[in-house]
């Protein structure tokens, strides 16, 4: 078949498996590699095929014909932009191959809904990716895309310019993981995605990427509050680069967030009704500038164990709402070129077991009440520029398993409290030389208890 690349699984029989590795055994090395494409073949151990789509000038047809017997699990056609004749499509009768649980259609700079008209998919397809589709209209058959893929349970739409409105993917019934990227006309998504207004009750995996003029999701079916929410289950919530969007009534329920560049998903008035029933566990912050109200709306999230903060701009300090953060294990502090301090409150927070600082350049001290922060097992704290010596107070970190030291041209010496840390396994000091130095000469006996000390 011209232009296939077949990755292969493993044979259906024991048979099978009894005949072809007896064959391996008997067989000399240089001939078995000569063999391997017949082999696989015979016993159509086809897993994955890429199929590369190109005219055939001697047969008058393209080569999407050629996968008319083709029988694989996964099957990617690329460069579908290239089928000339719809007709072709309708001869691969991609309906009836039962054995693909996952189909990947490419296009590259053209519309495509004549071919993607023909392209119905198995009924027992599982994963679904609609890649550079750029017609406005989907086919016929998407209307109804629960009845026809009911058992779809991944589907991830990129690069679709021209479309304006989405097909009611929410009413899949066992649609577990929905990837919406870089469709640029979508402006809003209301009640028609949920098809007849049920809730998307498996849905785990929500990715917004991209989606730039997305300006409103609707979360229940008209967007009010009194209504009955239709996204209640949500592990993931991803929202990438997506600066104007609002959920109403509120963003979905999820037990992990991951907000970049995408300012206005938080409420700024809460969480309403729906105040006792978050419980995220961890938040990823990257790229984005609250108003106080957003930063006020973290009050409802003191279940929340993992708290990642990334290049945020205009944060001098720690906001005041994370004092209610008090089953906080981890906590990543980077790229905050405008942190200078970090609050007293910060020992109060006795859970904390991680901490990272990176990249923060205005910061040059740390405040005397970490001392406090008994459970404190693995910092990476510790980038300040400014300093000559870590303080004393360190050693009653009792916990502490790791300590890695970086960036800090200054600092001469490590405190004599080092050696009371009698749990520290690994030490690791990058790019201190003046530290590193002291360590290797004069100071070696304050680290001699470290079962693992590195130095770059």
């Amino acid at each position: 078949m011209n232009g296939l690349l077949y990755m292969y699984d493993c044979p259906d029989s024991i048979g099978d498996m009894t005949s072809l590795t007896q064959f391996v055994i008997d067989t000399p090395t240089s001939e078995l590699l000569e063999k391997i494409p017949a082999i696989q073949k015979r016993l159509n151990l086809v897993g994955t095929v890429r199929h590369d789509i190109h005219e055939i000038e001697s047969r008058g047809c393209n080569s999407i014909v050629d996968l008319v017997g083709l029988t694989c699990s996964e099957l990617i056609l690329a460069g579908l932009q290239n089928v000339r004749h719809p007709e072709d499509a309708d001869r691969v009768r991609l309906r009836d191959k039962s054995d693909i649980r996952l189909l990947k259609l490419l296009w590259e700079n053209q519309g495509g809904k004549s071919v993607l008209d023909r392209l119905v998919p198995p009924r027992t397809l599982e994963h679904f990716q609609l890649l550079g589709y750029s017609s406005k209209d989907f086919p016929n058959w998407m209307f109804h895309i629960s009845s026809y893929l009911p058992f779809l349970s991944e589907l991830t739409l990129n690069g679709l310019e021209a479309c304006d409105s989405l097909r009611p993917f929410g009413a899949l019934p066992n649609l577990r993981m929905l990837c919406l990227k870089n469709i640029p006309n979508i402006r809003k998504i209301g009640k028609e995605f949920y098809g007849e207004g049920t809730p998307c009750m498996k849905l785990r995996i929500l990715t917004l990427k991209l989606m730039k003029n997305l300006v409103e999701w609707w979360t229940t079916e008209t967007g009010e509050e009194n209504k009955e929410f239709l996204i209640p289950n949500l592990h993931f919530l991803f929202v990438v680069d997506c600066p104007k969007l609002k959920f109403l009534t509120y963003p979905p329920r999820s037990m992990n967030w991951g907000l970049s560049n995408s300012d206005t998903v938080l409420p700024e008035r809460g969480f309403g009704n729906l105040s006792s029933y978050i419980h995220p566990s961890e938040i990823v912050l990257k790229s984005c500038s609250f108003s106080q109200d957003r930063w006020d709306s973290f009050q409802h999230f003191t279940t929340l164990e993992n708290f990642y903060v990334y290049s945020i701009s205009g944060l001098r300090t720690l906001p005041e709402v994370m004092r209610c953060f008090t089953s906080l294990t981890g906590l990543w502090l980077v790229s905050l070129n405008d942190l200078e301090t970090l609050p007293v409150w910060l020992g109060q927070l006795g859970s904390l077991e991680l901490f990272h600082i990176h990249n923060c350049p205005k910061l040059t001290s740390l405040p005397k009440s970490m001392k406090n922060l008994t459970a404190l097992r693995k910092p990476r704290l510790l980038q300040c520029k400014g300093r000559e010596i870590l303080p004393e107070w360190l050693g009653q970190l009792t916990s502490l398993e790791e300590l890695f030291i970086r960036d800090c041209p200054s600092l001469t010496c490590l405190p004599e409290s080092i050696q009371n840390l009698s749990a520290l396994k690994l030490l690791r000091i990058v790019r201190c030389p003046s530290l590193i130095a002291r360590c290797q000469g004069e100071d070696a006996h304050k680290i001699s208890q470290i079962p693992k000390v590195e130095f770059n």
